[in-house]
């Protein structure tokens, strides 16, 4: 087990065994101190999986998902973003800053796009985008914290094909003058949320 790893179980131990509110805030405290980094959190889901697995087969929608992480890491990397895991149908990328996920997220769906163009149809791909903005947990392979479930939900649960969904609090963080957006508010688990459907102008 990798070291950061090691220590992340530790703390969350020590939590679990507090006696009382004092120092299991303290020990809240040090895991935020030892693991917290303000990231903008992006979340792809692939759309029409289940049903293209069930029509066509595993093999099938294993080929898939490959070109997809493929394509993702490769652009992900390229705008200073690191792909933190691939779970199934979805991968997750933390970026320093929301512009760069915002990005990268066009540019996924800009490079699917001209992919699927050369493509059978079965083999077309499309992914959904969400993107969320904060202070998060960071391991060396997972992400825990308030905005990667909200950039799951906008990707997973609410963005559409070829749509890049960002929660306010993302967009308050970037220079938006060169995007077309869209606001809209959203009942994320009985709790409204402000986000932004994001896109770009022929000219940009």
């Amino acid at each position: 087990m990798a070291e950061k790893e090691r220590l992340f179980k530790q703390y969350i131990s020590e939590y679990t065994q507090c006696k009382d509110d004092d120092t299991r805030e303290v020990v809240r405290q040090k895991i935020w101190d030892a693991f917290g980094e303000k990231r903008a959190t992006l979340i792809t889901d692939m759309t029409g999986f289940t049903q293209k697995s069930h029509q066509y087969g595993s093999v099938h929608y294993l080929s898939m998902i490959a070109r997809v992480e493929e394509v993702v890491n490769e652009i992900v990397v390229s705008h200073e973003g690191v792909v933190v895991k691939c779970e199934a149908d979805n991968t997750f990328s933390v970026f320093k800053d929301a512009n760069q996920a915002i990005e990268a997220s066009l540019s996924i769906n800009k490079a699917l796009e001209k992919e699927n163009i050369s493509l059978d149809e079965i083999f077309h791909v499309e992914v959904a985008c969400g993107i969320a903005y904060g202070t998060i947990l960071v391991l060396e392979n997972d992400i825990y914290g308030q905005s990667v479930i909200i950039a799951s939900k906008l990707g997973e649960d609410v963005a559409k094909k070829g749509e890049v969904l960002v929660s306010k609090e993302a967009f308050n963080s970037i220079d938006d003058s060169e995007y077309i957006k869209t606001p809209t508010t959203l009942e994320l688990s009985k709790v409204e949320v402000e986000c932004y459907y994001i896109s770009k102008g022929s000219s940009c």
